[in-house]
């Protein structure tokens, strides 16, 4: 066998240039460089470990060239589950929960109509929640969708957005009633008006419990009923307590009123 050491090799025009023979293996000892294309009239070719680069990877799979595999598509498509109720005409912000949120996430609200409103701001607190800014808008169910920088949409699958404006008290606030102190109090009625059931109770830190009054509280027909039997208080006494209406969506409304229990003088007194 010869050794044969060339610099530079340039042919001409329209000519080939073959190394070595068919039967023989020719080998190159360090980078060979080929500014053109290389073709493989015999055998099996230029196989795929001779080259640097002999595969791709695709979302963490990696593929020969040449072979075939499965690549997992990774769904980042926004999702929406759940989103706070806001009161109507004023600008409010809901809090909307899901998955794949983004620091640049878009957020529009679709009425049933079709009417799309945009939010005017978007805070990102974190991939499954963020906190939309919505525009005054008028009370009813509205679809959520969210867009996400890369394109990615999701929408809800209901109308879960409620813009509602909760309940709204009919009895006016101040004395409801007067009792004298021992008597069986007259029964008071408390209604509001909201979307039904309504469902009424004490509101955490009513200034006086009921039972200071001697009064018990029952729902009836989506109405506060008021009953029991005036405690006897060292004097004439009016007592304040506040009612909370709540209503099907969770929405409440507090009022306080007022109740007076009354007591007279009891012997005789002389004056001279």
């Amino acid at each position: 066998m010869s050794l044969l050491k060339v610099n530079n090799i340039k042919t001409r025009s329209g000519t080939a240039l073959t190394v070595g023979e068919a039967s023989t293996t020719t080998t190159a000892p360090g980078a060979l460089t080929v500014a053109g294309k290389v073709t493989a009239t015999t055998g099996a070719g230029i196989g795929n470990n001779a080259l640097t680069n002999n595969s791709i990877t695709i979302n963490g799979v990696t593929i020969a060239l040449g072979a075939s595999g499965t690549i997992p598509v990774v769904d980042t498509f926004p999702t929406i589950t759940s989103a706070s109720t806001i009161l109507p005409l004023t600008s409010a912000t809901s809090s909307i929960v899901g998955t794949n949120f983004t620091a640049q996430s878009e957020v529009n609200i679709i009425s049933s109509t079709g009417v799309i409103t945009q939010a005017t701001q978007v805070a990102f607190t974190s991939s499954t929640l963020i906190v939309a800014t919505i525009p005054s808008t008028a009370a009813g169910n509205y679809f959520v969708r969210v867009t996400n920088n890369d394109g990615g949409t999701g929408i809800s699958g209901s109308a879960l957005l409620l813009i509602s404006a909760g309940p709204s008290w009919q009895t006016a606030a101040g004395n409801v009633g007067t009792a004298a102190k021992g008597t069986s109090w007259p029964t008071i009625t408390l209604t509001a008006t909201g979307d039904n059931p309504l469902n009424y109770t004490e509101a955490a830190g009513t200034a006086n419990a009921l039972s200071v009054m001697g009064l018990s509280l029952a729902n009836s027909a989506n109405t506060a009923v008021l009953t029991g039997t005036a405690t006897i208080p060292s004097g004439t006494t009016s007592y304040n307590f506040t009612i909370r209406a709540q209503d099907n969506d969770s929405q409440f409304t507090d009022r306080t009123f007022s109740v007076t229990i009354t007591t007279s003088l009891t012997g005789a007194t002389q004056f001279n």
